[in-house]
């Protein structure tokens, strides 16, 4: 009896924590990679966004309280040469405050299903708009490769800014 009530408990504590999208968002987070933030700037902007796995080639602009952002997703060195397909693949876009605080995070790009590597760069667009308080965009991505020709094995992506 002990047991299901621990378990009722536990149930209660995640599916509450799930409703709060601040957990999976960030909101309130410290950004632990000041290296990747990019500085929100006026007019037509454009840069290269990059980690060891994977480059952001993005232009963004600011207008009336929204970012319109658009570029692509690439893969790199050893993410693009293991594997044949994209099982998963979730890239963030991280707002961020002037103290390197998480505003809010939305998804820019997702995909899934075994999306053939060789269809890469996975291309984005998108706008949104600039939480109060925004002063640089970072990004975030989480997701797994499929195997290379007969093989099985799968390789996990993740970076977090925070």
């Amino acid at each position: 009896m002990k047991a299901i009530r621990w378990f009722s408990v536990g149930f209660a504590v995640l599916a509450l924590a799930g409703c709060n999208g601040s957990l999976y968002s960030g909101r309130g987070a410290k950004i632990t990679q000041p290296e990747n933030l990019i500085h929100l700037q006026e007019g037509n902007q454009q840069g290269i966004w990059k980690t060891n796995e994977l480059a952001l080639n993005y232009r963004y602009q600011t207008a009336s309280e929204e970012l319109k952002i658009s570029g692509a997703v690439n893969l790199l060195d050893g993410a693009a040469n293991c594997c044949n397909s994209v099982k998963r693949l979730i890239v963030r876009l991280v707002f961020l405050d002037a103290q390197e605080t998480v505003i809010n995070s939305v998804v820019l790009y997702s995909a899934d299903s075994y999306h053939p590597i060789n269809l890469i760069p996975m291309n984005f667009e998108g706008i949104f708009p600039i939480p109060p308080g925004t002063a640089a965009i970072s990004f975030g991505y989480n997701g797994e490769l499929g195997g290379s020709g007969g093989s099985s094995g799968n390789f996990s992506l993740w970076y977090s800014p925070f």
